[in-house]
């Protein structure tokens, strides 16, 4: 769970750069809150086999925040679920290893399913801290375009039903109630670099900067936060 900032932004270009959104002002609110059980299923300090990584699984829950949703938010806007695969390899060498999962995960309508990925290299630094680069994004499984497609060109200039009822267009209402902002389709894939401590009592704190490189009806991010993880060994 956090409280978070959302600077002004633009949708990112369609079109071939032929249309953008206005830019939104800044926005504050509480995040998507996501709690959840992980088992893991191989240690690879466990094992007798040097390649044998660290697998675990997770089974969790998502709380929408409290943020105005519409059109861009801090997080997804709606509650829902989620399975995730977790992987991480120390190769035993300078320091290096790598981390990563892949996720499933549902919400609510009209917000669509998507898969979610994250992947990283980590170089240990002087036993309890490490420096981490690699990439993160989300892949929508559904919904659709954020614009109506008469505000994108080449539709812009066509009005479609060309009537209206007491001077309201009802492709206007179609709009505006059944294809909400929140229900389109997102990708996007984001460079990360972090610098995280770990604690004695296995306690991980991250100091994180990423950037989104690409993606399809969504902000272009640069993002920097802080996280806390306070694992709890059953």
């Amino acid at each position: 769970m956090g409280f978070g900032k959302l600077g002004r932004h633009k949708i990112f270009d369609r079109y071939l750069g032929l249309f953008q959104t206005p830019e939104a002002p800044d926005k504050y609110g509480f995040l998507d809150t996501r709690a959840g059980l992980r088992y893991k299923i191989f240690d690879e300090f466990d094992s007798k086999y040097r390649w044998v990584p660290t697998i675990s699984i997770r089974a969790g829950g998502i709380k929408k925040g409290d943020y105005d949703r519409n059109p861009q938010s801090l997080g997804d806007g709606a509650s829902g679920g989620e399975v995730n695969l977790y992987f991480a390899k120390d190769f035993n060498f300078f320091g290096l290893g790598t981390l990563g999962d892949i996720g499933y995960r549902k919400r609510e309508k009209p917000v669509p399913d998507d898969i979610t990925y994250y992947g990283a290299i980590y170089k240990k630094l002087f036993e309890s801290w490490f420096l981490t680069v690699g990439g993160r994004g989300q892949i929508g499984q559904g919904g659709y375009a954020f614009a109506d497609p008469r505000q994108a060109p080449p539709y812009n200039y066509i009005t479609y039903p060309d009537v209206t009822i007491n001077g309201i267009n009802p492709y206007d209402v179609y709009v505006k109630d059944y294809r909400p902002a929140w229900g389109r389709k997102e990708t996007f894939h984001n460079a990360e670099v972090a610098l995280s401590y770990m604690d004695s009592f296995g306690n991980f704190y991250s100091v994180f900067y990423s950037e989104t490189y690409s993606g399809f009806n969504t902000a272009r991010l640069r993002t920097i936060g802080f996280s806390a993880n306070f694992p709890y060994n059953l």
